[in-house]
């Protein structure tokens, strides 16, 4: 896959780093590499990819979810008697956000 210049500063400006030439360069040549292996493996694994190829679509038809069935847990007192601070009965936490009360 072909990476230009332009691609490896553009992510270069994202992130927040200076890249001189030479390293845009050297970038582009890995990034290059790195894409390729990555292709390579589709490859090997069946997965034939088009230049119409949409990655933010997953391969999955659907969403397998367990059933969310809420259970009754009665011994609180084991749990709170292991909690190293509980006031009213819930754990209490350091303040780490100071604002107006």
């Amino acid at each position: 896959m072909k990476i230009e210049n332009e691609d490896v500063r553009k992510a270069a400006e994202i992130a927040k780093i200076y890249l001189n030439n030479e390293e845009v360069e050297s970038y582009k040549i890995d990034l290059e590499d790195m894409t390729q292996e990555f292709l390579d493996v589709l490859q090997s694994l069946g997965i034939d990819l088009d230049e119409k190829f949409d990655f933010t679509q997953s391969s999955s038809k659907r969403t397998v979810l367990r059933n969310d069935n809420p259970d009754v847990f009665e011994e609180t007192d084991k749990i709170i008697k292991n909690a190293p601070s509980v006031k009213e009965g819930l754990f209490t936490v350091p303040t780490i956000l100071k604002g107006e009360n």
